[in-house]
């Protein structure tokens, strides 16, 4: 079954023996019982609530709006000095309407508290969707700088979220080209990167190309002017190129017949034969032989050789299009060829008229080419000598690049956080409203608190709960010379000296009872108040025992009550007393739905290896939705004790049951004094040294339990378990109870 929960939620214990410990968290309700031995652990419980630790406040509540109350022993070493002690404000009976009049505005308080709350989770509400709607722009951002980052490296302001995010919406977007930004900074970056002269790739000449391709002995018929009888004769055969280009093959092998007819030649052929060409046409013939090698030498010198060169030094500097100079290329060279057939044929036909196909259109595609190019030098050489100042240009035109990339996503951003940032101005308006009508209210409730009380009778209840407990020899008083303190006077009005541990204790309870019920400071009176109680019975008689239960019980009546008279939001008591736990806390052992869900039991223990653990106290329960319920860890607290007596396997720990059997059974079930024990059991024992040492040692350690002076001091146990359980036997032997110690221990099954 879930519980109520109060001021304070949660407790994490991480002090002293809770520091390594597997059970330190608590989740208290109203009212907390917490059962453990002495040096369980249970003061460092009180200590860390009382120092403000480990402390988880609900979500309605705050540290400030409670005061927090302790009683343990640091609250009567500490705080009480018994010849001047704090004075105690209550309410005055004329206070009534003044207290009518906080109250109200305490409910305003708490009307402008919840409207608070209101506005700060709606402004909660609205802080979380711009913080998601701020991560939306982030992962855009981040996605569309992947690209960057594999140009750039993840440095700089690319190396998080936040810095590029960042440096994006501060930069002015600007669309550029990014593989142009690449490749500016891969070259200026590059470790291989080289400076080449301007204008390396000279472009292709073509001034003499004209003059080349028109050359006039190509548009003109060469025909031989010549008169005898072989030239009329192949003249009118037209066969004039015929026979001269027979003649240059045949005749050096025609040893003297002709080699179409194999009839033998006239001895003056030659002669005849070379008086058929005059002297023009041989010359023309002998230019176009000549023209048409220097033809070929000029287009393989000025256009083809220098091409496959620029072809070959492209694609070593990666820059130009070799593959376009190659098409350029194998078209200029398939003109030449073409050319230089046409040549040969008229070489051979110098009658036939031929004309040159032009490269021109090539060799300009091939300088355009050329000047593309050494364009790229050039900007590479501009790199190269400011490539620190390139490579700042390209970062930064990449950042405008990504900005103007991502400028939708920030747009539609900066839209819809605007109107957000508009419903957080107008939330924050209402909260600081708030906020200043609760400082108003707070300080008029100081005012009038101020008003309300004074600390002169909680002298008189404290004396009257002092007369009526038995203790006559002393009382209180308002201090002689400092106002608002109280000091301890005997009956004859002189400062009491000497007081006993138990009469120490009780004061201090009754002052810290009526320290509950008002404050130090008058501010503190309208606080609501966390209260917690450690151990406060040590050293007290049964008689003494009730009282203090007495009065414990009306202030958790107070706190189930929702804090009707004293104002307690919430209450934590802690003991290792069985018999004060169970005085208590009976009333809250029962299964009724409003105790059980404002009341929780915890149980604290220490192991043997010092480390403590605090937990719920659970039984199963078939009734129980959850299996399960919350029960006092002392309903059988006896019992448990010789269970735990039984189980024992170290002298420590034997000890410490021992001591609590023989305090609970015979001091306050039996109402035997500790003197009338020791002395029947010394006694009994006789002139036996060892046992009486024994003795001696388990009812000093009872003794000394009365004045722990906190968590974590242990006795070094002198003997062993059987020496111990031997003894603890003969004590129930001198208080003639041995049949009771045979029983629980088991002995006698």
């Amino acid at each position: 079954m879930s519980k109520y929960k109060s001021a304070i939620e949660k407790i994490i214990v991480s002090e002293a023996t809770f520091q390594n410990s597997p059970e330190r968290e608590i989740e208290p309700s109203w009212i907390n019982f917490f059962y453990g031995n002495n040096g369980s652990g249970k003061t460092t419980i009180s200590r860390m609530i009382r120092n403000g630790q480990g402390l988880t406040f609900s979500n309605a509540a705050q540290a400030d709006e409670f005061a927090t109350v302790v009683f343990n022993r640091d609250f009567i070493d500490e705080e009480l000095k018994f010849d001047i002690m704090p004075g105690v404000v209550m309410l005055s009976k004329e206070a009534s309407d003044k207290q009518q009049e906080i109250e109200g505005k305490q409910k305003e308080q708490e009307q402008l508290k919840g409207q608070l709350q209101t506005a700060n989770d709606e402004a909660g509400a609205i802080q979380t969707k711009r913080n998601k709607l701020k991560a939306s722009l982030d992962a855009a951002i981040w996605k569309a700088a992947a690209r960057y980052k594999k140009v750039f490296g993840g440095k700089g302001d690319l190396s998080s979220t936040t810095r590029c995010v960042q440096r994006v919406c501060s930069t002015a977007p600007v669309e550029r080209d990014f593989n142009d930004i690449k490749s500016r900074y891969e070259a200026a970056t590059d470790p291989n990167a080289t400076r080449y002269d301007a204008a390396p790739l000279k472009l292709l000449d073509l001034t003499k190309l004209e003059s080349a391709e028109t050359y006039s002995l190509l548009g003109q018929a060469i025909i031989s002017t010549a008169d005898n009888a072989y030239s009329r004769f192949w003249q009118n055969l037209n066969a004039m190129d015929w026979v001269n280009t027979g003649h240059a093959h045949y005749s050096d092998n025609a040893e003297g017949c002709c080699p179409y007819c194999s009839r033998e030649l006239p001895t003056d052929f030659e002669e005849q034969f070379l008086a058929c060409f005059d002297e023009k046409y041989s010359q023309d013939c002998a230019r176009l032989v000549e023209f048409g090698r220097k033809y070929a030498e000029y287009m393989t010198a000025t256009f083809i050789e220098p091409l496959r060169r620029y072809i070959e030094l492209i694609p070593q500097t990666g820059f130009g299009d070799w593959k376009a100079y190659g098409e350029q290329l194998k078209l200029i060279e398939n003109t030449v060829q073409m050319n230089n057939q046409k040549i040969a044929a008229k070489i051979e036909k110098p009658s036939e008229v031929v004309g040159l196909n032009s490269i021109s259109e090539f060799v300009e595609r091939v300088n355009e080419l050329l000047a593309e190019t050494n364009k790229l030098f050039e900007a590479n050489n501009k790199i190269f000598d400011a490539k620190g100042k390139t490579c700042e240009d390209c970062i930064n035109e990449a950042w405008e690049l990504l900005a103007f990339e991502t400028s939708g996503d920030r747009a539609a951003y900066d839209a819809e956080d605007k109107k957000l940032a508009a419903d957080s101005f107008q939330k924050a308006t209402t909260i600081k409203r708030l906020n200043g009508s609760l400082d108003v209210l707070k300080n008029k409730i100081r005012e009038l608190s101020d008003k309300m009380g004074g600390t002169a009778s909680t002298v008189d209840k404290i004396n009257v709960l002092l007369q009526k407990t038995g203790f006559r020899g002393f009382q209180l008083r308002p201090h002689a010379r400092v106002p608002d303190k109280y000091e301890v006077v005997r009956e004859d009005g002189e400062v009491a000296k000497g007081l006993s541990e138990g009469e120490k204790n009780f004061i201090a309870f009754l002052y810290f009872y009526f320290y509950v019920q008002g404050a130090w400071r008058k501010e503190d009176l309208v606080k609501g108040k966390i209260v917690v109680i450690d151990d406060p019975v040590s050293s007290m008689d049964s008689g003494v025992l009730f009282v203090v239960s007495s009065l414990v019980r009306k202030l958790v009546e107070d706190c189930f009550l929702d804090g009707g008279q004293f104002n307690i939001r919430q209450i934590f008591i802690l003991t290792h007393n069985p018999y004060f736990h169970k005085e208590i806390s009976h009333k809250y052992e029962t299964s009724r739905d409003d105790i059980v869900k404002k009341s929780s039991f915890f149980f604290v223990k220490k192991s043997d290896d010092n480390v403590s653990t605090v937990r719920i106290s659970e039984m199963e329960c078939v009734t129980n939705e959850s299996g399960v319920e919350n029960v006092s860890p002392v309903k059988n607290s006896y019992d448990a004790l010789w269970c735990e007596y039984r189980d024992a396997r170290l002298p420590a720990t034997l000890l410490s049951v021992i001591q609590r059997i023989v305090e609970y059974y015979f001091l306050q079930l039996c109402s035997y004094s500790i003197e009338d024990l020791r002395g029947r059991v010394k006694t009994h024992i006789g002139g036996d040294n060892k046992k009486q040492r024994i003795a001696d040692e388990i009812l000093r350690f009872i003794y000394d339990e009365k004045f722990d002076a906190g968590d974590g001091i242990n006795y070094a146990p002198d003997h062993d378990i059987p020496a111990y359980k031997d003894v603890f036997e003969v004590i129930f032997e001198a208080m003639s109870q041995k049949s009771h110690y045979l029983k629980m221990s088991g002995e006698c099954e």
